[in-house]
């Protein structure tokens, strides 16, 4: 499998094709309809039975996790609470020690924000935008690899104390960096088993 193209690794540098609501907003990208195949057949029990899911309508995720900066911005304009406990946070930090209802009101406040409709994405939505129509347990395959995320098994400079600031790996083929690595994310749904 060829790795995907490399796209800028900046919040700053917008790539083509992405696009961002107002100047503290997240960059969002385009995420394509299609379907995949969703949990395992092997490995946990909670993922089975696997099945196909298809994503009817194209929609849009965050090029890169929200930043504390981004947080930030939320703060000021009321929509979001301080910052939680992150030492030695810089801007390019993936906000995180937060809550489902944080991520909510950080939607919330977007939504306000800018006019258009924010909200998390489902966990199939989820699922399909970290695949990016690949069919390995990652994105670039199934082993952890060199330095592809922030884990322990996949060399380079892992940090377990600290998340690794956003772009800092190569997206995937949907141009989403980091899906696989550095902190939890949250979904819409609530777990099912």
């Amino acid at each position: 499998m060829a790795p995907a193209p490399a796209l800028s690794a900046s919040p700053d540098n917008q790539p083509t094709g992405s696009f961002r609501d107002c100047p503290e907003c997240p960059i969002m990208v385009q995420v394509p309809a299609g379907s995949f195949t969703m949990g395992s057949a092997s490995g946990d029990a909670s993922e089975r039975p696997s099945h196909k899911v298809t994503l009817a309508k194209p929609f849009a995720l965050g090029m890169y996790e929200v930043t504390v900066a981004e947080w930030r911005a939320c703060i000021r304009g009321g929509g979001c609470s301080d910052i939680p406990g992150m030492a030695s946070a810089s801007d390019r930090t993936p906000a995180h020690n937060l809550h489902w209802q944080d991520a909510a009101a950080y939607t919330a406040w977007l939504s306000a924000r800018t006019g258009h409709r924010y909200r998390l994405p489902s966990e199939a939505e989820w699922e399909y935008a970290a695949a990016a129509r690949t069919g390995g347990r990652f994105w670039w395959g199934d082993a952890a690899g060199v330095a592809n995320a922030n884990c322990q098994t996949c060399g380079g400079d892992y940090q377990r104390a600290m998340p690794a600031p956003v772009g800092s790996f190569r997206p995937n083929p949907f141009g989403l960096h980091d899906m696989n690595s550095g902190i939890a994310e949250w979904v819409a749904d609530c777990w099912n088993r």
